[in-house]
């Protein structure tokens, strides 16, 4: 192997230089909004909050200040969700709801969509407990619209919230301050509050991923403008504006996509809040197999309604681009060096994947960090290109799939 300094050598080795300066960040988590979440900013303060109260003004927004345009009085919340068969998940989770520390006035309403197991026996002794919690159903014979999509439309126009926080019974909160540091964050200038639902830890490693990525990627649209659809299952939105835009009118014959549509037709520039705490985060059951699937699926077949998506796939296509122009570049221009035994590229190309590698992985440990996300490194370069390849394969799922699966018959 020679040392040869010829135009070419130079030329190619330059560019494979820059690729690994620019390609890394091309990426959702490096266009995150780099805030610390609640807790460590009140870790590494004084602490001189009196934690006995149930509002902090510790907390920051996506405008990485605190929430301003706050009011004296505290909000009236409805937590609102529908269950069907959830016997055993509303034993664990309800005590958890309906024990929250909030000193404003709240309320839960759950709507029951025709169970058949012991649903409504749980659901009865809890309501000789907690008298905040309020029950309906829907009846079996309900067709042509979603089940799910009418339970909560009949829970919001039921509650007597100013604001409705909708979750699904197989979330649970990380404390009894869920609720209370949530609410921090309805204030008069924002009229949609999104927190972070993670996977519980026995979830795939790629799934958890998944989910992070794609929160990234919703994170860097409200903070440059508009939000374009929400992550996991912890969403708080005004009862008015729901009303106000007819609910689901425009989707209701869809099954599911109840968090994306309400982002996705609610949100204005601005005026939409990401909660950096975890006191407000929530933690989901690890799902079957099927159930993510089909969540994808909802969600390919969701976006065809949905506004602003565009330039999201636009986007999430210029990264994986870069991503694999990144990685494949180099080694495929390390394999002529070593053939042609040119040291100089040789040199290059081996610098460019080692500065691409620890670049990246630099990033996805400090986005791990930040949202308390446990992934083990070295899975991460594998993780980021299965993304690509994950998602061409869930587009074909979808083509190959009736329309009749996505909606309500």
């Amino acid at each position: 192997m020679t040392i040869t300094f010829d135009y070419f050598s130079i030329a190619i080795s330059v560019f494979l230089l820059l690729l690994a300066l620019i390609s890394p960040w091309f990426s959702s988590m490096a266009r995150r909004p780099r805030i610390k979440m609640a807790d460590d900013i009140q870790n590494a303060s004084e602490n001189d909050v009196d934690e006995s109260t149930c509002n902090s003004d510790s907390t920051e927004t996506t405008e990485v200040h605190t929430p301003t345009g706050a009011t004296s009085a505290l909000p009236f919340v409805s937590i609102v969700l529908a269950v069907h068969d959830n016997a055993c998940e509303l034993e664990e989770r309800l005590p958890q709801l309906l024990e929250q520390q909030y000193r404003g006035k709240w309320e839960v309403i759950i709507v029951d969509e025709s169970s058949t197991d012991d649903t409504q026996d749980v659901l009865t002794r809890a309501k000789a407990k907690y008298p905040r919690l309020y029950t309906t159903f829907i009846p079996e014979s309900s067709h042509y619209i979603s089940r799910r999509k009418l339970s909560l439309t009949m829970a919001v126009k039921a509650s007597k919230g100013d604001w409705i926080l909708i979750t699904d019974i197989d979330c649970k909160p990380t404390g009894n301050r869920w609720l209370a540091t949530m609410a921090e964050h309805a204030t008069d200038d924002k009229d949609l509050v999104m927190g972070y639902t993670s996977y519980d830890a026995d979830t795939p490693a790629y799934w958890r991923y998944d989910r992070l990525n794609t929160l990234c990627y919703q994170l860097h649209r409200i903070k440059n403008g508009i939000a374009y659809r929400n992550v996991g299952c912890n969403l708080m939105f005004r009862k008015s504006d729901f009303i106000q835009q007819k609910g689901f009118i425009h989707n209701l014959v869809h099954l599911r996509g109840e968090y994306d549509f309400i982002v996705n037709e609610m949100a204005t520039p601005d005026r939409t809040a990401f909660v950096y705490d975890f006191q407000a985060q929530l933690c989901q059951r690890c799902p079957a197999d099927k159930t993510w699937l089909y969540d994808h699926l909802y969600y390919l077949e969701s976006r065809t309604l949905m506004k602003r998506g565009l330039r999201h796939r636009l986007l999430c296509n210029t990264d994986q681009w870069m991503l694999h122009l990144g990685w494949l570049l180099p080694m495929a221009a390390l394999a002529y060096a070593i053939s042609a035994s040119n040291l100089v590229v040789t040199v290059a190309a081996t610098i460019a994947l080692l500065l691409t590698l620890v670049t990246r992985l630099t990033i996805f440990l400090s986005t791990c960090r930040q949202f308390d996300e446990h992934i083990s490194w070295w899975k991460a370069p594998w993780l980021e290109v299965r993304t690509v390849w994950q998602n061409a394969w869930l587009m074909w799922r979808h083509r190959r799939a009736d329309r009749f699966d996505f909606i309500r018959k």
